[in-house]
């Protein structure tokens, strides 16, 4: 029942007479340590991404140990705030007690590469012209790449000095480390064609006479048309042998080529006659009276202009129907036909200003006998701007009107149409013509 410590321990039994004579039994104790320490709170498995060195510093909080008699040593294979290289470590701490007894605890530190390489000096995109086979040759200067840790690949799609086809190209360089960790850069290079295409062969200004059908029939030799990237339409306006109407006809050849550049090659094709433009009905000379505006509108028949081939263009200043200030005016006609020939009719229009002379007569007898039953007040219908007053010897008005007109707006001797009474009346007459007015006082004399 006695507690022994650790090691050997003899137990002795003596046993004594009464002479003093002794014997013993003996044996020995012998504790022994067979626990190993234990050791707490040991880290998990830990997972870190490098840093730009390609390693990375890894931090944990170190576990504790523990035995039932005595820990001697505890140590580990790395200790927090280490540097650890990309990829798996496996962490160790050992912790040993006095007799040999030993406890490990053990974990495992990942370092893993997320980081893309880097691509500098990505190329902008290149525009380029076409050469004479449609295509490009185009350098520019690769880009680099860089890693945290390696770049184990670093391709193009494309290298400086490929030839590139007409268009838009995409040239892609391609970045991978060890780790798959995957970069690109891409630029577009561009190949333009400018170039219009060349038409060769183009016909001079070609001329013939017309037939009796007033038209001939043209041919030539087409010209050709040819480009570095190929033409997609070569179209005239005109085919070789069409039949042509008398005058200038400008024949073109159009060339487009894919890219929409565009060449034209132009002749003239000019059908003569020995043909003459004639006119009919060229208006005399004309002289009218302006109206109270100063001027007048005037119409005349228009000319009539024949050709034996072709249509006239015919122009003229003025239409029947214009209004021609006070003066000498010039109407000209001119007909032209497709050759440039031109006949010309002239006539002048003289518009006169009217002298303000007014005659009437001085006796009204309204006895219906076809004589003198109205006032008459002669040419005052060239005057419509008028006013027409008429007074009793009283000097009360008896009529009164505005544009004044021998057949339908006259004096008949009557007041608002009761009959007046025979006696002397008196009138006020004012005119106005063009810039001019003219005032007449007098008086008539009404007999029934």
């Amino acid at each position: 029942g006695t507690e022994f410590n650790l090691g050997s321990t003899t137990v002795t039994y003596t046993a004594t007479d009464a002479a003093g004579n002794t014997a013993t039994c003996s044996f020995v104790v012998t504790v022994t340590d067979n626990t190993p320490p234990v050791i707490t709170n040991c880290p998990a498995n830990i997972n870190i991404f490098a840093a730009a060195n390609c390693r990375a510093i890894v931090n944990w909080t170190p576990p504790t140990a523990s035995d039932n008699c005595a820990v001697q040593s505890f140590i580990s294979s790395q200790v927090p705030g280490t540097e650890f290289n990309l990829g798996s470590t496996t962490v160790t701490y050992t912790a040993t007690d006095a007799v040999g007894n030993i406890a490990t605890c053990s974990f495992v530190v990942t370092v893993t590469d997320n980081t893309p390489p880097v691509i500098t000096n990505c190329p902008a995109a290149i525009n380029v012209v076409a050469a004479s086979n449609c295509g490009a040759v185009v350098n520019w200067t690769a880009p680099t790449a860089s890693d945290n840790c390696v770049v184990q690949t670093f391709i193009s799609s494309q290298v400086p000095g490929t030839e590139f086809n007409l268009g838009s190209t995409t040239v892609t360089y391609t970045a991978t480390d060890a780790a798959g960790n995957v970069a690109t850069c891409s630029f577009v290079v561009t190949v333009i064609d400018n170039q219009a295409p060349l038409v060769t062969g183009c016909p001079t200004d070609i001329t013939i006479q017309a037939a009796a059908n007033c038209q001939a029939v043209v041919n030539w030799t087409a010209p050709m048309a040819s480009d570095n990237c190929g033409v997609f339409s070569f179209i005239p306006s005109h085919l070789s042998g069409s039949e042509f109407d008398i005058g200038t006809t400008i024949v073109t050849y159009t060339a487009r080529d894919n890219s929409g550049n565009q060449s034209t090659c132009s002749f003239n094709v000019i059908v003569t006659n020995n043909q003459t433009i004639n006119v009919s009905g060229c208006p005399e000379p004309i002289e009218v009276f302006a109206d109270e505006t100063g001027s007048i509108e005037v119409s005349w028949t228009e000319p009539v202009f024949t050709t034996d081939c072709g249509t006239l263009d015919v122009q003229q200043s003025f239409v029947p129907g214009s209004r021609f200030p006070i003066g000498e005016n010039r109407v000209n006609y001119v007909a032209s036909d497709p050759l440039g020939n031109t006949l010309e009719c002239n006539f002048t229009i003289t518009v006169l200003l009217r002298e303000l002379n007014l005659r009437l007569s001085q006796l009204v007898t309204p006895d219906g006998d076809g004589s003198n039953d109205t006032w008459e007040i002669f040419e005052i219908d060239q005057f419509p701007d008028n006013e027409v007053i008429v007074y009793d010897r009283w000097g009360s008005q008896v009529f009164e009107t505005k544009r004044y007109h021998n057949l339908n707006n006259f004096w008949d001797g009557t007041r608002s149409g009761n009959p007046l009474p025979t006696g002397t009346y008196f009138y006020h007459i004012r005119i106005k013509y063009g810039d001019r007015s003219l005032k007449k006082d007098g008086f008539i004399e009404l007999v029934r």
